[in-house]
């Protein structure tokens, strides 16, 4: 039980409308959890809001976590805090997705869902309805609801970076001694693994940074290959860096890193963590060796 008293994982959040990413950065204590979301592609204006779902007795619940506030750098964040003992009537283990979605005209709109616990099947039906319940709205138009119900199956919908925009890979007629931009490779290239197959639950949530982004290359811990990932406003800085470790085609460790101004002792909120860097500039470190965890009994 010991290995569930403590989780700390990001979750991405996978697209249902096009021009919409984002994840989650989760973290749970036995009394308390955190929910750091960072959101973008969101139009000037709109209101987004994120909750937590789940099936229960043969219905699914919702617990709604707060409304997304603009940064004016065109993304969006949210930190919430929650009782992971009781979320809305189901303990954070029998949690199933984030979703986020957009309130409008007395209607609420899925745009974005990730898993908390590993994949599992999503009855959007009736996640529809519990949202609506949620957010005490009136049921949506068949229209609508057919169309939420025909997202194509989550193995097949592509989950964007908010680090980084994608440049169409394509040469002007007008000039066609031009060459096409090489786009490096991703960093999961660089793991001993095969980067198409499933990761452990704990980080399968990783994959698609390492599927989509190049190696981040200003921090190095011997044995890990670093992605850099977006962080909301309200933590004050700008990104993080993750990092995976890989052997024997098996994941077997994980890293997070955030960047700050040296300090003797660790900023609040990151108590155990290990500094990497002069007595200038560096970062806050924390490295999980997974293969502890999947000893465990």
């Amino acid at each position: 039980m010991a290995n569930q008293e403590y989780r700390r994982s990001l979750i991405m959040l996978r697209g249902l409308e096009k021009g919409y990413s984002g994840h989650a950065r989760l973290e749970r204590r036995v009394l308390s959890g955190t929910l750091d979301f960072t959101v973008g592609g969101s139009r000037s204006g709109e209101v987004l809001t994120a909750a937590m779902l789940g099936p229960r007795g043969g219905k699914w619940t919702a617990r709604t976590m707060g409304t997304l506030r603009e940064d004016g750098r065109g993304q969006r964040g949210l930190f919430a805090s929650f009782d992971p003992r009781n979320l809305a009537g189901l303990d954070l283990n029998e949690e199933t997705a984030l979703v986020v979605s957009r309130l409008a005209d007395d209607r609420v709109t899925p745009v974005l869902y990730g898993y908390i616990n590993g994949s599992r099947p999503m009855d959007w039906t009736a996640i529809q309805r519990a949202l609506e319940e949620a957010y005490s709205l009136s049921p949506a138009q068949p229209e609508a609801q057919n169309q939420t119900e025909s997202v194509p199956a989550p193995e097949t919908q592509a989950a964007p970076q908010t680090e980084e925009a994608t440049e169409p890979e394509s040469v002007s007629e007008s000039t066609p001694e031009a060459a096409p931009e090489t786009k490096p490779l991703p960093a999961g290239a660089q793991l001993d693994l095969d980067i198409t197959k499933p990761w452990p639950s704990d980080v399968e949530s990783l994959r698609v940074l390492f599927l989509t982004q190049p190696p981040y290359e200003p921090l190095s811990v011997d044995g890990y290959v670093f992605v850099r990932a977006a962080m909301a406003e309200e933590t004050g800085i700008d990104h993080c860096a993750v990092g995976i470790r890989a052997e024997n085609g098996e994941v077997t460790g994980v890293c997070y890193a955030i960047p700050m101004v040296y300090s003797p002792e660790p900023p609040a909120g990151l108590e155990g963590y290990r500094w990497i860097g002069d007595q200038n500039r560096g970062w806050w470190t924390t490295c999980d060796d997974l293969t502890e965890k999947s000893s465990d009994p």
